[in-house]
């Protein structure tokens, strides 16, 4: 199933087999989007997505691609973006603010690999 819309276009596509193509399509869908606060990736109408579509999406995209989508959930996306804030030095406070978290859970989100500690 490709689901298409005038915001972001096709939410994936066959045609995306490298990183720079990734990037363009993520470059057009943020100058479209705008810079105004508020989620990152919305509809056409601005309002945001919900965590139902996102994870049938993120599904479809996976099994397009030949992975199995059993293996990944969009707590993925947050135990990622904890993991790589805290690589790149930012405070637990700032962690915590990003995530939206209002307690120290955000901690169990930071997945370090031991050789680089």
């Amino acid at each position: 199933m490709q689901n298409t819309n005038t915001l972001a276009g096709p939410l994936f596509s066959k045609s995306i087999h490298s990183h720079t193509t990734v990037l363009l399509y993520t470059c057009r869908y943020l100058h479209t989007r705008g810079s105004s606060p508020g989620p990152l990736f919305v509809f056409p109408d601005k309002t945001p997505i919900s965590r139902t579509y996102l994870s049938s999406q993120l599904s479809a995209c996976l099994s397009h691609a030949g992975y199995d989508p059993s293996l990944y959930k969009c707590h993925s996306f947050r135990i990622c973006a904890a993991t790589t804030a805290a690589t790149r030095g930012y405070t637990d406070v700032q962690i915590q603010s990003m995530g939206r978290w209002r307690s120290a859970a955000f901690r169990r989100y930071i997945r370090i690999p031991m050789m680089t500690l």
